[in-house]
């Protein structure tokens, strides 16, 4: 991604819903092979909080993803960097990966 300065998104995530909790969440399982006992395997539709969460309607529209377009342009830069280091730990082979970014700046690969 050398020389690469900007970046364009063409779509946004569409949940509406997001869970608030203190704990940590369980996720569906991406894998046929490793999924969760009473959980289909097609795909990571749904977190589930280990213990009680409060919902709350996202707003997207005011999510520095889509109001701040510096951040997002770095945000997709950063993932862009990660994901080429992890397709060279592979030798050069493209890799379906998942992760998050925290608030206090982070990157997690998951």
């Amino acid at each position: 991604m050398e020389g690469f300065q900007k970046v364009v998104v063409n779509s946004y995530p569409n949940k509406p819903i997001e869970l608030v909790t203190d704990c940590g969440f369980i996720f569906r399982s991406d894998s046929n092979s490793e999924d969760l006992p009473g959980f289909a395997g097609a795909g990571l539709f749904d977190s589930y909080a280990i213990e009680d969460e409060t919902k709350k309607r996202v707003a997207y529209s005011s999510d520095r993803l889509t109001t701040d377009a510096n951040f997002k342009n770095d945000l997709m830069i950063k993932i862009g960097k990660i994901g080429e280091i992890i397709e060279e730990v592979y030798e050069g082979d493209p890799q379906d990966i998942e992760g998050a970014f925290s608030m206090d700046d982070k990157y997690y690969v998951v």
